[in-house]
């Protein structure tokens, strides 16, 4: 039996210091500082303390290698989870975890998908009294362009696009995951929902899925 899962995003340590920008949009570039692997799978994580006052996030652009890179995801976390400038965060029962305490899935990027621009006067809030943390979790899944290139180096992120005034709307990311099991030679359809019972009314604005080898339509 293969184990199975699938996930859903749905969007509704170095220091940054940001508080001497005066621009009231810019650009930030926040991208994994020249990173190797050996193994196959290997999840690795680079995290940068935001210092300053409360920044938004109103657009993504992926820096990747689509040699190396399968997929990335953007944390905001109250500390990394590790004291280690990178760190392997994934993949592995002895791994250090992506964030300690509270986190909050900020984005994520997979396979080739394009740059992302928030709808008008929404914004992710990073820095100030919320998040001070921000977490990139790369996922390396075939590390023989490493192992054929003993020089080669990932550098891959994203280019942000910030600015210091609030927006009217804020956003979120609602995550739903599933798993199960295949049989062999067979074929399995799973199912993904979930009931929302919080208070605040919710406006979807965009989803993302995900899969590795098994799946084959979503």
């Amino acid at each position: 039996m293969w184990n199975w899962c699938i996930s859903i995003v749905l969007w509704l340590i170095a220091t940054v210091n940001l508080s001497n920008i005066q621009a009231a949009e810019f650009d930030y570039e926040f991208r994994m500082p020249g990173v190797r692997t050996q193994k196959d799978d290997e999840y690795l994580c680079y995290g940068e303390l935001i210092d300053g006052n409360t920044s938004y996030i109103t657009g993504f652009k992926p820096i990747h290698d689509e040699q190396v890179t399968h997929h990335m995801i953007l944390f905001g976390c109250n500390e990394p989870g590790s004291e280690k400038k990178v760190w392997c965060c994934g993949g592995d029962p002895l791994s250090d975890p992506v964030c300690k305490g509270t986190f909050t899935i900020i984005f994520s990027w997979a396979m080739n998908a394009p740059s992302f621009t928030m709808p008008p006067d929404t914004s992710f809030p990073i820095g100030g009294d919320g998040y001070r943390y921000l977490v990139l979790q790369v996922h390396y899944k075939d590390a023989s362009a490493f192992q054929n290139a003993p020089e080669k180096k990932d550098t891959s992120g994203w280019e942000l696009s910030m600015q210091t005034t609030p927006t009217k709307h804020l956003a979120g990311v609602y995550l739903f995951v599933t798993d199960g099991q295949i049989a062999p030679n067979g074929d399995t359809t799973l199912q993904v929902a979930c009931r929302y019972t919080g208070s605040a009314v919710l406006h979807p604005i965009a989803f993302r899925v995900h899969a590795h080898s098994h799946g084959k339509k979503m």
